[in-house]
């Protein structure tokens, strides 16, 4: 079945030029079944079809919570708990979503994190995030992100991105170099320092 036919608002949605809406466009004709693990990421942050995409969703996270779709390892996770916060879920999604993520807590060894960043310096990495450029995370998304940073800086700062509830492809794209900027000098600053790699 088309998106389109799933989720007939989507051609009511305004047709600008901006990555996300020009991508949104694109998905119209495609099959539910036919979707990427990262088109369905971005149908669950862009709120597209989202009742039959979250059960594609469930399908691929009951066997690997973590599984990278498109930007970094659990982003697809993370994007079915935006779904969850936006209130697009059914009771039977959220019970299932709720397990997966109990799953996931307990696997919290998986391996999430390699850039070379001390809790400190990624900690002062969020702050910047939060004051200069306005995205200021939860608490647990603070220490997931703290305590297990992705491991390139494009991955760092989508996450954040992401974690904020926005689509990285939908900011303006200079701040999203300069928030990597961000991350790559406290990188070379904690290398220079000789810090170990968090683990």
């Amino acid at each position: 079945m088309r998106i389109r036919d799933i989720d007939p608002s989507l051609a009511s949605r305004p047709k600008l030029d901006s990555g996300v809406s020009i991508r949104a466009r694109s998905l119209a004709d495609r099959h539910l079944e036919d979707l990427t693990p990262g088109e369905i990421a971005f149908c669950l942050r862009q709120g597209i079809a989202v009742p039959a995409v979250m059960d594609r969703a469930i399908h691929l996270l009951a066997s690997q919570p973590f599984v990278e779709a498109e930007l970094y390892p659990g982003d697809l996770l993370g994007a079915a708990i935006h779904a969850e916060t936006k209130g697009w879920l059914n009771s039977d999604q959220s019970s299932a979503l709720r397990a997966i993520r109990s799953a996931a807590d307990e696997d919290e060894s998986a391996d999430s994190g390699g850039v070379v960043l001390t809790v400190e310096d990624s900690e002062k990495i969020l702050e910047v995030f939060c004051v200069k450029y306005g995205f200021c995370l939860t608490p647990e998304w603070y220490d997931r992100l703290a305590n297990a940073p992705p491991d390139s800086a494009k991955a760092y700062v989508d996450a954040a991105i992401l974690a904020y509830g926005l689509d990285p492809e939908g900011v303006d794209q200079r701040m999203r170099s300069e928030m990597q900027d961000v991350v790559r000098q406290a990188v070379e600053r904690t290398r220079i320092a000789g810090a170990e790699p968090k683990r």
